[in-house]
């Protein structure tokens, strides 16, 4: 309570100091002058209700006025409607009466969507139902056809699965809450009320805090419903992650007190009674010992067996051979169709049409992870079989032991940072990206102290790279077979042609003169262009800086030269 009585007295609202003392002969007065003020003092009036020691129907009352004819209109005034949820849970708000709680339309989307799911949320909560299953029918026969179901439909079987409120089926259930779009998250975080108390589901709860499927803010309808969620299953061990969403929202501070106390006993895991048996349990398996062939050919025929597309995929990618026409057009038919339900929890960060697969299993794949919410899971399978990683965004995100199969990675400075020294050391490619002017000797500094005895690429990406100082005190200079550079300077990188086996210096000017130019052994091989368009100028400017020596015999490759340009680039080469 000590940041809220902060707020009390730099704000000089008397109506919070006197709700601060928690007088019972002074709540008369404090409800008849609850509403005589701005929304944003209102929600700290709500937040001063949510703390008092006492459960009073009265302030329950006040609570479901405000929802019954809901003053806010816009996003920014959501934190008032959070808060008086505090006041609603803390008070012991009536199911029967939530009922009365309409939803109407208001000027923003955000808004008009939280009223009509919360209420009943909170109804859900406050009177739970636990319906057992249908007799005769027995809820592990439906776990198969939850974890098949592609994404478009996965919605609709989750429901399904979920209506029968069984513990037995909780696993299979949270393992794809989060894997679907932030309105269905919602959806299914709802249907989570009505289980029985259940620590896991508060575990599930947490993770969506950690892992966020859209923004945290007040007006997302989902992360009142999370509350919700731990105010019903979570315990002590969610404190942090309480404390976390508390950070980001203050209006949520009502759930520091309302958070269960006790530690809740985990029930473990069941034993397996035999081997994999799903989609998931089998890309765990592999996961285990991502270069054991044998686990992957026994998650084909099984795939095939189930009549899965991605048996037929795995298959056709595993034949010996090579692959008529019409089968390379039915294995990307196969991946353009499956390829985001395939992806798992990556797809929400995968660049569309990086994803690339080899003898069934996911290679490579380029990331964009500018929020917390296109975060793969931590305990993501596919992050175990992937080989070639390129992360754009993503500071803070940490790749570490799960990546067992990663021998190339193109991360931002910082991120690079905090790869574990033993991953790094095992890597053949690196990339660092640097978009911004500044010190790039900087992150190459961070290689010198490493061995990276196995590393032969290097791939400077990002166009400020003008200095080439910092490779050339790199220790694993001599052992690179092939630096990539993109820079505003390319004069000054030409020199290192004579010093690895290929070079190849990407000039970073405008999008559209993007070409290259590939150095082999100490010469220039070819020049590709991917817009000749005005590029003419800058092409001809750079080639004749390098030696004749260096430029004779080249190529064009990747457009079509006008003929007198045609015999200019002769001349020159």
């Amino acid at each position: 309570m000590s940041g809220l009585v902060a707020d009390m007295a730099a704000r000089r609202d008397e109506w919070l100091v006197t709700a601060a003392k928690h007088d019972p002969a002074t709540v008369k007065a404090l409800l008849a002058t609850l509403m005589d003020c701005s929304l944003p003092a209102l929600e700290l009036r709500f937040l001063a209700l949510a703390s008092w020691p006492e459960t009073n129907p009265a302030f329950a009352a006040a609570a479901l006025g405000f929802f019954t004819h809901f003053p806010v209109r816009f996003r920014e005034q959501m934190g008032t409607a959070v808060a008086a949820l505090g006041v609603a849970w803390r008070h012991r708000v009536s199911s029967r009466a939530l009922a009365k709680v309409k939803a109407k339309k208001t000027p923003n989307a955000e808004v008009t969507k939280w009223l009509a799911v919360v209420p009943s949320a909170l109804a859900v909560a406050r009177q739970r139902e636990t319906p057992s299953p249908p007799p005769g029918e027995r809820v592990g026969e439906r776990g198969p056809e939850l974890a098949k179901a592609p994404r478009a439909a996965a919605q609709a079987a989750w429901l399904k699965r979920a209506e029968h409120c069984s513990v037995d089926d909780l696993p299979v259930l949270l393992e794809r809450l989060a894997d679907a779009p932030g309105t269905d998250v919602t959806e299914r975080a709802v249907a989570l009320l009505h289980f029985p108390t259940d620590a896991r589901i508060g575990d599930a709860a947490a993770q969506l805090l950690a892992r966020p499927v859209v923004r945290v803010s007040a007006e997302v309808a989902l992360y009142s419903v999370v509350a919700l969620l731990l105010a019903v299953h979570g315990d002590a061990t969610h404190r942090k992650a309480v404390e976390g969403l508390v950070k980001q929202v203050q209006a949520f501070t009502w759930l520091e007190a309302a958070l269960p106390t006790g530690t809740s006993a985990r029930a473990p895991p069941p034993k397996k009674t035999g081997g994999p048996s799903s989609e998931a349990d089998f890309l765990r398996f592999i996961a285990e010992s991502p270069t054991d062939h044998a686990r992957v050919a026994l998650f084909t025929d099984w795939a095939l067996e189930q009549g899965l597309p991605r048996g037929e995929f795995m298959a056709l990618q595993r034949a010996e051979g090579d692959l008529t026409p019409k089968d390379m057009k039915r294995l990307g038919a196969l991946q353009k169709k499956h390829e985001k339900e395939w992806l798992g929890s990556l797809a929400r960060g995968a660049h569309k049409g990086s994803a690339v697969f080899r003898r069934g299993l996911l290679r490579e794949l380029r990331l964009h992870l500018w929020g917390r919410g296109e975060w793969p899971r931590e305990d993501e399978p596919l992050l175990a079989t992937i080989e070639s990683l390129s992360v754009e965004g993503g500071q803070d995100f940490v790749v570490g032991a799960s990546w067992r199969s990663l021998r190339s990675l193109t991360a931002p400075e910082r991120m690079l940072e905090q790869v574990p020294t033993e991953l790094l050391e095992r890597l053949e490619a690196l990339g660092v990206m640097e978009q911004r002017l500044g010190d790039e000797r900087k992150p190459l500094a961070l290689f010198s102290a490493r061995r990276l005895t196995k590393l032969h690429t290097l791939h400077l990406e990002g166009q400020w790279w003008s200095d080439p100082s910092g490779v050339e005190k790199l220790p694993q200079l001599k052992q690179l077979e092939r630096l990539v550079v993109e820079t505003t300077e390319p004069t000054k990188w030409f020199a290192f042609a004579k010093r690895v086996p290929r070079l190849d210096v990407v000039p970073g000017y405008e999008p559209e003169f993007r070409f290259a130019f590939h150095f082999e052994d100490g010469r220039l091989r070819a020049v590709s262009c991917a817009a000749p368009k005005d590029v003419e100028e800058h092409l001809f400017a750079l080639l004749a800086k390098l030696p004749a020596s260096v430029r004779r015999g080249a190529l064009v490759e990747g457009a079509t030269l006008s003929v007198a340009d045609q015999e200019r680039f002769a001349t020159l080469c």
